[in-house]
């Protein structure tokens, strides 16, 4: 290696690092595009598009206290006695309901066996229509981005059989060249295979009916749409003793899970391979 000008390493490993990085990114974008965007999306399904879990279970109460199905005070929330819901309504709602016979906070919700089951029946459906990435494709699109990973190893394989030369000047621009490259391309290559969970069909989908949304929607699609904020304008009473969290959505829907783990108000939890391969049916309005 110390027989050809430094320049020339350089410049092979950068196109090495760029071929690989186009390689990886033309991956990404195939498999982030997603299907289907352009059909209609129900309130559950926005809401796992926007907020994941959390905000899916905050759509469902919506609908149930716009039917004065649940009510909320200092001890949490809570169902109406005596009250039920249709025939044939989404399980979602009737795990909902079902869990808050007793006073139960939102975390208590989110937690509750039977509403996190349905609401991963959601996430589920959304991954076979394209709008949501389940857990096996993003494993395999850290598979994709081997070209990546060989080449970032391979610039700092060759950084370290520079090392031995490096007292001379034109040696040692080329070793902290190859060592940029290798730490630049492996960086690199690690945001492009982590994906979103949430493809490019589910964001259109979720700011289309953003951009579409009027004042005489129903409670769950307003909430599904623009946030538990929405909660706190159509009923502050409810969304504080609910927990509801009472700042603005980003314009964008969420393109990182982690992004928001610190806030209070996010949760979600991405559909299993198992349950993207159940049959689930739609959920009607309420």
């Amino acid at each position: 290696m110390t027989s050809v000008p430094a320049t020339w390493i350089l410049l092979m490993h950068l196109g090495l690092a760029l071929v690989a990085l186009a390689v990886v990114a033309c991956v990404r974008w195939r498999v982030r595009r997603g299907t289907g965007r352009d059909t209609p999306a129900r309130p559950l399904e926005l809401a796992y598009l926007g907020g994941g879990h959390r905000l899916v279970v905050y759509t469902a109460l919506a609908a149930l206290r716009r039917r004065r199905l649940v009510r909320a005070d200092s001890r949490g929330i809570v169902a109406v006695p005596g009250t039920a819901l249709p025939e044939g309504t989404s399980a979602l709602y009737a795990a909902v309901l079902t869990a808050a016979r007793g006073p139960r906070s939102i975390d208590d919700l989110l937690h509750d066996t039977e509403v996190a089951a349905a609401a991963e029946m959601v996430g589920a459906r959304l991954v076979r229509r394209g709008w949501v990435l389940s857990a096996r494709q993003q494993k395999r699109m850290r598979w994709y981005g081997m070209p990546g990973w060989v080449v970032a190893l391979w610039c700092l394989t060759a950084f370290g059989l520079t090392l031995p030369h490096f007292s001379e000047p034109a040696r040692s621009l080329q070793a902290l060249g190859l060592l940029g490259l290798g730490v630049f391309l492996a960086i690199g290559t690690y945001l492009v295979v982590d994906l979103p969970v949430v493809t490019r069909a589910g964001n259109a989908a979720l700011l289309r009916e953003r951009a579409g949304l009027s004042d005489s929607a129903s409670w769950s699609r307003r909430v599904a749409a623009n946030g538990e904020s929405e909660l706190w304008r159509m009923d502050a009473a409810f969304a504080e003793h609910a927990g509801a969290f009472s700042g603005e959505l980003p314009k964008l829907p969420f393109s990182k899970n982690r992004t928001f783990m610190s806030a209070d108000w996010w949760h979600f939890t991405e559909p299993s391979d198992h349950a993207s391969s159940l049959n689930v049916s739609g959920d009607p309005k309420v």
